[in-house]
C-alpha cells in the first residue's frame, strides 16, 4: 500500500487525482489504499458465444459382444499418429440383470503396455428398456498420445451369461 501525502496544490498530485476521477476536495493527509471497486462499463461490447457440438464420425467398436470374457476388447482405436485428440466414448450393457467391470485404457505403441487406465462398473436391472440397460459415457476430453498409441475399452472381469455389451470410441484429431 502506498501512502500519498500532499497539500493538494502540487500539479503532479492533482493530475493523479484527476486520473483516478477524484473530483471532490481532499483533506490533509490523503490516503490511497489497494482497494478494488467494481465499475460498470459504458457501452460494453457484445460477446457472442457459439456452442459447437462435437462432430462424431464413425466410431471404433467391436460391435455387440454377448457375455464377453475378461480382457475382451469392446473398442480399439488402433495405432494413432502422435498428437492431441478430442475423444468421446460410451459403453452400453443390456440383457440379463448384472454388473460388468470395464476399463478405458491408453495403450503404448507395443499394443500391450498400459500407460494409464480408468476402471468403472456398469450395472442394470431387469425389465423394460428404461431399467434393463446400463451405460457409461466419458468425454469430450482431450488426450495426448505418442506415436502408435491407442485407446481401448476392455473388459476387466467376465460379463454375466446374458449380458450384451457395446463399446464406442470417437476420436477427432490430431488437433
Amino acid at each position: 500500500m502506498k501512502i500519498w501525502r500532499s497539500a493538494g496544490s502540487s500539479a503532479s498530485f492533482r493530475a493523479l487525482l484527476d486520473r483516478l476521477l477524484m473530483k471532490e476536495a481532499v483533506g490533509e493527509p490523503f490516503l490511497l489504499q489497494n482497494l478494488i471497486v467494481p465499475v460498470a462499463l459504458v457501452d460494453p461490447p457484445t460477446l457472442t458465444a457459439n456452442i459447437v457440438p462435437v462432430i462424431l464420425g464413425t466410431p471404433f467398436t467391436a460391435g455387440e459382444l454377448t457375455a464377453p470374457l475378461a480382457a475382451a476388447r469392446l473398442a480399439d482405436t488402433g495405432a494413432l499418429a502422435a498428437g492431441n485428440y478430442d475423444v468421446y466414448g460410451e459403453v452400453g450393457e443390456a440383457g440379463t440383470a448384472g454388473t460388468s467391470d470395464v476399463r478405458l485404457q491408453r495403450i503404448a505403441a507395443d499394443n500391450a503396455t498400459v500407460v494409464w487406465a480408468m476402471r468403472f462398473g456398469i450395472s442394470h436391472g431387469t425389465g423394460g428398456s428404461s431399467e434393463g440397460q446400463g451405460r457409461h459415457r466419458f468425454g469430450p476430453l482431450r488426450v495426448t498420445l505418442l506415436i502408435n498409441e491407442r485407446l481401448i475399452y476392455v473388459m476387466a472381469t467376465n460379463a454375466g451369461a446374458g449380458a450384451v455389451l457395446t463399446g464406442l470410441i470417437w476420436v477427432n484429431g490430431p488437433v
